[in-house]
């Protein structure tokens, strides 16, 4: 009784420090293919009709017709151009490069020129350039597929076990009183003693139970993590 009784609260250590390894492998997985994912660039355009004289915002023409500034309240700002957004085209004209003039002056009087001339409302197109974050390769999503199979997995076994080793323990206290009852009847010592080792294998059921439910958690928590990463990566 008192071997089955030891099984049984190793079997429940065993349940709680391996939740607590396979999340921390689960989470070190999930870190390693977020490290591996590649932020990069892209610029995405977008048009802006312009009806109002004033366009409320500056362009520096020696960067490239930038847009340096918008104007608080203005119409630029309400039409959600930004700092750093850039003029690529008036209508259907689009800016000319900075390489097709001899200088940089030769550039910024015809662009100046080209603003002078537009009419309104004006259509005008920008550059913008995001972040984005490139998924790694698919190889790490095959990794955590086979990392949760194998938390599942060792959740499953460790816990079985303690179930087993529960129900071994009731089952072998109740028979050794029985045997010991049929020897010494109307021993109350024997018979105190078989009622202690069904409370005991009772209390150590319930926290092998207890125990499963923190692991079914914990791997609940670190198979959600994997695939909200997954989801994020893909986005």
């Amino acid at each position: 009784l008192t071997s089955t009784a030891a099984t049984l609260q190793g079997h429940v250590k065993d349940i709680r420090s391996t939740t607590t390894l396979a999340a921390q492998e689960l989470a070190a997985g999930v870190t390693k293919g977020i490290s591996k994912a590649t932020v990069q660039y892209r610029e995405e355009r977008f048009e802006a009709t312009f009806s109002e004289r004033a366009l409320g915002l500056e362009l520096d023409l020696s960067r490239g017709a930038l847009v340096r500034g918008v104007k608080a309240g203005g119409q630029a700002e309400r039409l959600q151009v930004c700092a750093q957004d850039r003029l690529v085209a008036i209508g259907d004209e689009p800016i000319p490069d900075e390489g097709d003039f001899k200088n940089v002056d030769g550039f910024i009087e015809d662009v100046q020129h080209r603003m002078k001339a537009m009419p309104r409302p004006v259509r005008l197109t920008f550059a913008r350039t995001v972040e984005v974050v490139a998924a790694p390769p698919e190889k790490p999503r095959e990794e955590e597929s086979m990392l949760m199979d194998a938390v599942k997995s060792r959740f499953s076994t460790l816990a079985g076990g303690g179930k087993d080793a529960g129900r071994d323990l009731g089952r072998d206290a109740g028979k050794d009183a029985a045997k010991d009852a049929s020897k010494e009847a109307g021993a109350a010592d024997l018979a105190n003693e078989a009622a202690d080792a069904r409370e005991l294998a009772k209390r150590f059921e319930a926290e092998a139970m207890e125990a499963r439910e923190e692991a079914r958690q914990q791997a609940g928590d670190a198979i959600a993590a994997v695939e909200e990463a997954a989801a994020l990566r893909a986005d």
